[in-house]
C-alpha cells in the first residue's frame, strides 16, 4: 500500500505549460482533417497532402503526431497524483471524488463527441477510473505494470495470433460518416453520439493507443511520486538523458519497423486489381472484396496508410473456389456514365439495394431501387474511384465507379 511522505506539492508551472502546449498541439494536428470531417463524403481537401504542403505536413507529423497526446495523458496520471496526495496528507481517501470527477470527465466526453466524433475523453475518464487502484499499490508494483503496458500486451498478441481486437463491425457504426456529409446538425450529432466514442475507442484499440494512454496515466503517476517535476537534486540531469537517449533513438531506432510490429492494423486506402479477371475490388472492414470469375492466381496492389504513411504492397493470392457464380445469373447492372461527374444512373431489378463505398470500405451513398432505373446523385462525392455495392435476391455485385 502506498502511503503519502507528507511533503508539499506545490504548484508546478512547468507541467501547466506543458498541458497547454499539448493541446494546442492535438488540435492543430488535427485540424488539417477538418477534425474528422474530411473522412466523410463532404468535398473538403485534406491540407498538407501533395505539393508544397506534403513537407509542412511531414515536420508536422515529425513534431506533434504520437507526442502531444502522450504528453496530455502524462500529465493526466500527475494531476491524479497530485489531487490524491493531497487529500492523503489531509488523512482522506481521495478514490469516491476522483471516481466523481471521472463521471463528470464522462459526461462532458459525451457532449464533446456529439460535435466530435473523434473525442478521447470518454475514454480517458474510463481509464483513469483504473488509476484508483493502482494509485494505491506500492512503486514496485507499479512499476511491474508500468513494464507489462511498455511491452504493449494487447498488440503483441494481435500481431502473433492474426486476430485484431475490433468492434467497427457494431451495426450502424457505418452510418458515422454518411451522415456527417448528408445529414441535418440533429442527426449528425445523434450518429457521433451514439458511434463516435465506440469508434474513438476502437481506433485505440487497433493502433495500441489503449495500452499507451493507461501507461502514460501510470508515468505520470510515478513522476509525481518521484516529484520530477520539481527542481531538486538529480532531476535536470534525469530530464537531459530523456532528452538525450530521446533524440538518439529519434534516428537510431528502426521505427518503422517498430510501427509494423506494434501496431496490429493499418487503413487500406486504395486496391488497384492487376488482373483483368477481377471486375472489382473493395475493403469492407478488414476484408478484400473480391468479384470475379477466375480461378487460380492473381494479383492486386494495396496502398496502405499506416499512421499517415503511404506504402504500396503487391499482394497475389490463390483463389480455389468462387462462390455464387452457378447458383445465380448475373444482376445484369447497368451504371452509365461512367466515368461520373454528376448523376450516376443505374439499372437493376426493383427492390435492389444499392451502395456506394469509397476505398477504405464507408459507405458514402445508400439507396433502394424502387423502378428498373435509379438516378443517383454523387455530384457532392470528392473525385476518385468508388465501388457501387447491388444486392438483390441473395446476391450482390460490384462495379467500379470513378468520378471525376
Amino acid at each position: 500500500m502506498y502511503r503519502t511522505t507528507n511533503r508539499p506539492n506545490t504548484r508546478i508551472e512547468v507541467a501547466d505549460a506543458l498541458r497547454g502546449i499539448a493541446v494546442a498541439g492535438i488540435i492543430l494536428f488535427h485540424a488539417r482533417e477538418h477534425f474528422n470531417l474530411y473522412w466523410s463524403a463532404l468535398d473538403l481537401p485534406r491540407a498538407g497532402f501533395g505539393s508544397w504542403e506534403q513537407p509542412v505536413a511531414d515536420m508536422l507529423g515529425f513534431l506533434l503526431s504520437g507526442k502531444m497526446y502522450a504528453i496530455f495523458a502524462l500529465l493526466f496520471g500527475l494531476s491524479f497524483f497530485i489531487q490524491s496526495d493531497n487529500q492523503a496528507q489531509r488523512g482522506n481517501d481521495f478514490s469516491l471524488r476522483f471516481a466523481w470527477r471521472m463521471v463528470l470527465l464522462f459526461g462532458i466526453g459525451l457532449v464533446n463527441a456529439a460535435i466530435y466524433n473523434g473525442d478521447v475523453l470518454t475514454y480517458y475518464a474510463l481509464f483513469g477510473l483504473l488509476m484508483i487502484p493502482i494509485g494505491k499499490l506500492p512503486n514496485r508494483w507499479v512499476w511491474v505494470i508500468a513494464a507489462l503496458l511498455f511491452i504493449q500486451p494487447l498488440e503483441l498478441w494481435q500481431y502473433f495470433s492474426g486476430h485484431t481486437l475490433s468492434i467497427r463491425g457494431i451495426e450502424g457504426m457505418e452510418t458515422l460518416y454518411p451522415t456527417l456529409a448528408t445529414g441535418t446538425f440533429a442527426e449528425s450529432a445523434r450518429v457521433s453520439l451514439l458511434y463516435g466514442p465506440l469508434s474513438s475507442f476502437g481506433w485505440g484499440l487497433e493502433h495500441g493507443r489503449g495500452t499507451q494512454t493507461l501507461l502514460m496515466f501510470v508515468l505520470g503517476m510515478l513522476a509525481g511520486r518521484y516529484r520530477l517535476f520539481y527542481d531538486e537534486g538529480q532531476h535536470r540531469r534525469i530530464w537531459g538523458g530523456l532528452l538525450a537517449v530521446g533524440i538518439a533513438g529519434t534516428w537510431l531506432v528502426p521505427f518503422e519497423a517498430m510501427r509494423n510490429l506494434m501496431t496490429a492494423t493499418a487503413i487500406v486506402s486504395t486496391v488497384e486489381v492487376e488482373d483483368p479477371s477481377i471486375l472489382a475490388a473493395r475493403i469492407e472492414g478488414y476484408d478484400l472484396i473480391l468479384s470475379g470469375e477466375k480461378l487460380g492466381d492473381t494479383s492486386f496492389t494495396l496502398a496502405v496508410n499506416s499512421n499517415g504513411r503511404v506504402e504500396t504492397k503487391m499482394v497475389s493470392v490463390h483463389v480455389t473456389e468462387v462462390c455464387g457464380i452457378e447458383e445465380a445469373e448475373s444482376l445484369k447492372i447497368v451504371a452509365s456514365p461512367n466515368p461520373v461527374r454528376d448523376i450516376l444512373t443505374v439499372r437493376a431489378c426493383v427492390g435492389a439495394e444499392l451502395t456506394v463505398f469509397d476505398l477504405r470500405g464507408v459507405a458514402v451513398y445508400r439507396d433502394t431501387m424502387v423502378e428498373s432505373e435509379s438516378r443517383l446523385n454523387v455530384s457532392s462525392l470528392p473525385a476518385g474511384i468508388y465501388v457501387l455495392s447491388v444486392c438483390a435476391n441473395d446476391r450482390t455485385e460490384y462495379i467500379r465507379i470513378i468520378k471525376q
